[in-house]
């Protein structure tokens, strides 16, 4: 359930044309454009309702039954960048603005905080770094099919 959330963040940032990764498992950074890596931080998760239980809703005429739960997360997300090439300074404050714009845009997310972390450079990729951190709200939601409950995804705003 829970590697859903950066997947899904990483899913609708690189459909947005930003660089972005899930953190784990770990890949080898490209060094020559910025890029995102996204993990979840922590994540405190309380009912919905009743068993859980949303309720019942439509789509494409037909009736599904909803289940879920509450989540409130810290999502990690470190901004790698390398200089650039005009004026040797870092773009990770450029590039954090990009992100945070993007992924207060994503559908079922609700982004309430945002932190700029300090930018330094990182000996380990050779890059420019910032620590950075949303605070989002989001249902995990469930639907029954045929007397299973589907996977998770991330449903409307809370």
């Amino acid at each position: 359930m829970f590697e859903l959330i950066p997947e899904s963040i990483v899913e609708a940032l690189t459909a947005a044309n930003i660089n972005a990764v899930t953190k784990f498992p770990a890949s080898k950074l490209d060094r020559t454009a910025a890029v995102v890596c996204v993990s979840l931080k922590s994540a405190r998760i309380s009912a919905s309702g009743c068993g859980n239980y949303i309720g019942l809703c439509t789509e494409n005429g037909a009736v599904k039954e909803m289940y879920g739960s509450k989540a409130e997360l810290v999502i990690s997300l470190e901004i790698f960048s390398p200089a650039d090439p005009r004026s040797g300074e870092p773009g990770c404050a450029e590039y954090a603005g990009l992100v945070r714009e993007e992924i207060r845009s994503i559908q079922g997310l609700n982004v309430t905080e945002f932190e700029f972390g300090d930018v330094y450079y990182d000996a380990d990729s050779e890059m420019f770094r910032s620590d950075c951190a949303a605070k989002a709200r989001t249902l995990l939601v469930r639907e029954l099919r045929d007397g299973e409950l589907s996977a998770y995804g991330l449903g409307e705003t809370v």
